[in-house]
Order: C-alpha cells, then structure tokens, then sequence
C-alpha cells in the first residue's frame, strides 16, 4: 500500500466512510475522490476486507475452523500417509499466518478507528443557538438545526473540525496549528480570524463570509483550487457547478441570525421576510404577491419578534393572522 497517500487525512475519511459517519454529501465527495484516484481506491478496497473481516469474525464466534477441516478430511480419500501429514503441516502454518495477520489488522485498523472517532466531541441545536468554547479558546456559535464535531488533541498538527448547518468561528490564533472545517464538499483553512459559514445540507451553495483576517476555502479533494477571503469578502461555493466564487459584500444580515441586528434599506417585502424567517426561525408566508415588492427601511436591534410583525403590518398597512404555526401577511398591497 503506498504509504504517502496512506496519511491521517485519508485515513479519517476511510474509517468514517466505512462506519457511515459521512453525511450524504461528504459520501458523494468521497466516493467522486475514490473513483478519479485509483490509490484510493486500493485503500478503500484494503480496508473494506479488514471491515468485512472484523465484522465475520464478530457474527462466526462459534464457527469451528478444526470440525470444517474434519468435515472435508473425511471427503478425501488419502492413500498417502505421508501426504496427510504434510497436509496437515500446510494446514496449520497457513491457519497460523492468517491468524497472525487478520488480528494485526484488526488492532491497527481497530487502533485508528478508535483514534479517529472516539476523539471527536459532538454539539448538536435544534431550534435554538448556542456557542461552544473549544479547548484551544476560539468559540463557535451554532444556528438552529446545525450539529459540529471537533477534535483538539495536543498531539493532532491541526484543528479539525466537521459542520453540517451554520456557525460563526471567532478562531484563536496559533500559527503552528492551521483550524480547518470540514463541510462536506468543500473546506476552510484559517490560522485565526472570524467568520461565517453556511452550509445547510439543503441550500444550493456553502458560503464564507469573513469579517476579519484571512481564511482559505477549497473544494473538498481539489486543495490547489482555492479562495483568499479578506474581510468583507465572501465565498461561494456552488454545488451544483462544482465552482468556486468570491464575491464583495458589505450585507450586514448575513449575521443577523446571531447578532439580531437587522438592516434593510428599500427592500422588497419578500427579501425582509426571507431574512426573518431565517433569524427567527419562524414560517411567514405573503399571501398576496402585490406585498412581495413593497419596499420598507428599518432597522431592528435585538428585537423580539412580535415587535418586528407590528412595525411592518403598521407600516405596509397590511393585516396578519395565524393558521397553526404559519403567519400570514395579506393586504392590499402598495403604490
């Protein structure tokens, strides 16, 4: 096996692809890797024996390796005595080697899976938000429905963590340990800085939006092709393109999910409520389409939802009602 493309990287990837750890798209990013690179491949096919072995020998615990060998023995009509022997010689140094071999295996591979999963921590939200303080001080700040799983081992080279949903990182800054998050199909590098990164499972692209320092963004097997993100910058990924786009931007509500400070300046009705849905974590839904396009200027800081529906029902003129969890603008419209 070519032991530089047998490195801890892929080592990880392996051993969670094989215990379905992966999330649907880490799965496809992975197996498009294991088909352009025959390498892996081989790897992939080394260790699926290994787990293959590992999982027969659990399920034939009371499989009698001596009464099959009887059992065909006694099928054979030897005439040689010297012959049997030398077969039963064969026989036991063959069984020896394979047991020799298949529990050295099994403990190296058992090693790394242990190693590789059973040090990640895992902090999972709902409908809610929480920050998570990391071992080496940066902070993580998780939105509704995002699950994160990190490891900061003292022996690791690097800070790895795994997101699937949305978080802001406020990374500390060590220059001998690169922080790198793993979203699926595509990756962020940083040393220390602040970010966001959206990347629901659900949503058509993975974003980066920075707000301070630089971070690196890749496509997930393709490290070469990569964004330097100041701040003010984000990163696009598109999935369905499989392209990278960095792009100037000043949207403050990026963040309003966190800091709910929410900015809109001549903005259509359906963009403001696209923002609330999403920072409220609520179902609003405009029922006659001549609202969608009125435009408002407001501003909202740390209010609390029913505050933010009056002041746009009293602004836009427009009547709201509830239908289970669902409200519903309806109105005339604007001029």
């Amino acid at each position: 096996m070519n032991r530089e493309l047998e490195n801890s990287d892929n080592r990880t990837e392996l051993v969670r692809y094989l215990a379905g750890e992966m999330s649907p798209n880490e799965q496809a990013a992975f197996e498009y890797r294991v088909g352009k690179e025959p390498g892996l491949k081989s790897m992939l096919d080394d260790y699926s024996k290994i787990w293959d072995g590992v999982d027969n020998i659990r399920k034939q615990e009371q499989y009698d390796m001596d009464d099959e060998w009887s059992q065909l023995q006694n099928k054979i009509n030897f005439e040689d005595k010297e012959e049997q022997v030398r077969i039963r010689s064969i026989r036991t140094i063959i069984i020896r080697i394979a047991a020799i071999f298949i529990f050295g295996m099994v403990g190296i591979f058992g090693y790394y899976l242990v190693r590789n999963l059973a040090s990640f921590e895992r902090v999972e939200v709902a409908d809610s938000t929480e920050s998570v303080l990391l071992d080496d001080g940066s902070e993580v700040t998780l939105n509704h429905d995002s699950r994160l799983r990190y490891s900061m081992a003292s022996e690791q080279s690097i800070r790895k963590v795994i997101l699937q949903g949305e978080a802001f990182f406020d990374v500390a800054h060590d220059t001998s340990k690169p922080f790198v998050i793993d979203v699926g199909l595509a990756q962020v590098e940083v040393l220390g800085t602040s970010f966001n990164v959206d990347a629901y499972k659900d949503r058509s692209a993975i974003e980066v939006s920075v707000y301070s320092g630089l971070v690196s963004m890749s496509i997930q097997g393709k490290h070469s092709d990569k964004l330097i993100l100041h701040a003010g910058n984000k990163g696009i990924y598109h999935k369905d393109k499989q392209l990278l786009e960095l792009i100037v931007t000043d949207n403050k509500n990026d963040l309003a999910w966190k800091t709910r400070e929410l900015y809109f300046s001549q903005t259509p009705l359906s963009e403001v409520i696209r923002v609330i849905n999403e920072v409220y974590y609520t179902d609003i839904m405009i029922a006659n389409e001549r609202l969608a396009d009125c435009p408002i200027t407001v501003t909202f800081t740390k209010q609390e939802l029913s505050n933010v529906l009056r002041v746009l029902t009293n602004t836009l003129n427009i009547e709201m009602k509830r239908e289970g969890g669902r409200i519903i603008l309806d109105g005339e419209g604007c001029l």
